[in-house]
């Protein structure tokens, strides 16, 4: 199986999962949504240098407001809502990715409070992981 980029497996996840389960037509009808849980932007170089100190200033502080608003490291990438009335935590993963400390963290507290927390590195993955829910 070719491997998978971590954006392109969440991408066909969502699609196909909003498709199936998230349309006026299901019942129950879910909700899948991303976290915004990182900013991971590089500056093309493409943009001339004297502007990235301030572009890096700007990101700096959309970062500290989203914290004041409740940006938590860790958080995973996706949340699916109503299952079963519960949230499933969803972090993507390359095949060969590893999580940050802060995720683990994120996925212990989770699991000790009795929610749900999965780690598809594929789109096939995902499907076998959520079925059961």
């Amino acid at each position: 199986m070719k491997k998978q980029d971590e954006r392109y497996v969440q991408n066909q996840c969502f699609i196909q999962f909003t498709r199936e389960y998230c349309t006026i037509k299901n019942e129950p009808q879910l909700l899948m949504h991303s976290v915004i849980n990182g900013v991971g932007i590089s500056i093309p170089d493409t943009i001339p240098k004297a502007y990235h100190d301030k572009i890096r200033s700007l990101i700096a502080n959309f970062i500290d407001i989203q914290k004041s608003l409740g940006l938590v490291s860790g958080v995973s990438d996706c949340l699916i809502h109503g299952v079963h009335g519960r949230c499933v935590w969803v972090e993507f993963k390359e095949a060969s990715g590893k999580q940050r400390e802060a995720q683990i963290r994120q996925q212990q507290r989770t699991e000790k409070n009795g929610g749900v927390y999965i780690m598809p590195r594929s789109v096939e993955e995902f499907w076998t992981k959520i079925n059961p829910y």
